[in-house]
């Protein structure tokens, strides 16, 4: 079997671990509230955005069955294939800076405080480009393997957390609004982008793609819910005084032995940004050989790192850059623009296109 090929699972797990890990890596700032009692409802509302956001994808992938989005752009004209590579390529590049920089961010807060992390990005950065060369069906596996661990240990650590519940720390609904629990929703559900490898990797995914969608909602749901219901229920006012407050309650309680719970989600946070890290680059290279099919993929993946390392470096020297890139708005905008706009423009385009061709032979005859 072809190494560059991926079942919907391999692909669905993916995107569920990075889903989780940015659950956990979420960062306490003026825009966040993580002690509200409306973070029990977000989940509700916010599954609900996912899945209208991503019905473009589903129709997709029905329509444009085994034909990635940038040969369905193409058939449109190649200029829109083009353009749509390049957007894909450098939205991943923006996505990789902003993961690579919240991790260095989390390194030196939780992991090895006060010490400069730039050679360890380094390592990490060449690690994963040397990961990403491995193909796409290695990265599906792994991604299969780590969504098991991701799922055993979030719930060793909610479960162990649960003993220290005190429901005090409940607050009314609603307290700053509808509108900013609206909001807050909206950037919960832009966390789910990854759900736009689908289109582009449409010709390389072999498998009913419609039901593993569900089966990943329903679990996305379910383990949002979970630490949702935990960090209110345990921390409460306590979250907004911790930088990573999902973090936070890794280190309330032990099983047995293990008595450092939050070692485990480090090693999670570990492996998750080293998987993402070497599917971006895989995608990025991909697609650039998708416009570019003379170019050497060794080279490319090599000049995507160094890119990747080069910003990255840069963001991290300056917290408000790094504020900046990880604003909420924009990760909204983008992430409706990837997932919603583009598959439908080019479902628009092509549908357009085949009526064009029907009414030319119509006129033929």
């Amino acid at each position: 079997m072809n190494k560059n090929f991926i079942s919907p699972a391999g692909i669905f797990s993916y995107i569920f671990v990075v889903r989780m890990l940015a659950a956990v890596m979420i960062i306490v700032t003026k825009d966040n509230v993580f002690f509200d009692s409306d973070l029990l409802l977000r989940p509700f509302l916010m599954i609900i955005i996912i899945f209208i956001v991503s019905m473009p994808v589903l129709i997709y992938t029905k329509k444009f069955a085994g034909t990635g989005i940038i040969e369905a752009a193409g058939q449109i004209n190649p200029f829109y294939g083009k353009l749509i590579a390049f957007i894909y390529i450098f939205f991943y590049l923006y996505i990789a800076v902003r993961a690579v920089s919240r991790f260095d961010l989390y390194s030196n807060s939780v992991m090895f405080p006060d010490i400069d992390m730039t050679f360890f990005i380094a390592i990490l950065i060449i690690a994963c480009a040397y990961n990403s060369l491995t193909g796409l069906r290695t990265l599906g596996r792994t991604s299969g393997i780590l969504a098991v661990l991701f799922i055993v240990v979030s719930l060793a650590i909610l479960s162990v957390s649960a003993k220290e519940i005190d429901f005090i720390n409940l607050t009314p609904f609603f307290l700053d609004g509808a509108g900013t629990f609206v909001k807050d929703s909206f950037a919960s559900a832009s966390y789910t982008f990854d759900i736009c490898l689908i289109p582009l990797l449409s010709s390389r995914i072999k498998g009913d793609i419609t039901k593993h969608f569900y089966i990943w909602c329903g679990l996305v749901f379910l383990f949002i819910f979970l630490e949702s219901a935990i960090v209110v229920a345990t921390l409460g006012n306590f979250a907004n005084t911790q930088m990573f407050p999902s973090f936070s309650i890794s280190s309330i309680g032990d099983i047995g032995v293990f008595k450092r719970l939050d070692a485990l989600e480090t090693a999670n946070w570990t492996f998750g940004i080293v998987l993402r890290l070497s599917f971006i680059i895989f995608t990025c290279t991909d697609t650039f050989s998708a416009i570019f099919p003379k170019a050497n993929k060794r080279v490319v993946t090599a000049v995507v790192a160094v890119i990747i390392f080069a910003f990255t470096t840069f963001v991290s020297q300056k917290i408000n850059r790094f504020l900046i890139l990880t604003e909420q708005y924009n990760l909204i905008i983008i992430y409706i623009f990837v997932v919603a706009f583009l598959p439908s423009a080019v479902l628009i385009g092509n549908k357009k296109l085949e009526r064009s061709k029907k009414s030319e032979k119509s006129n033929a005859v």
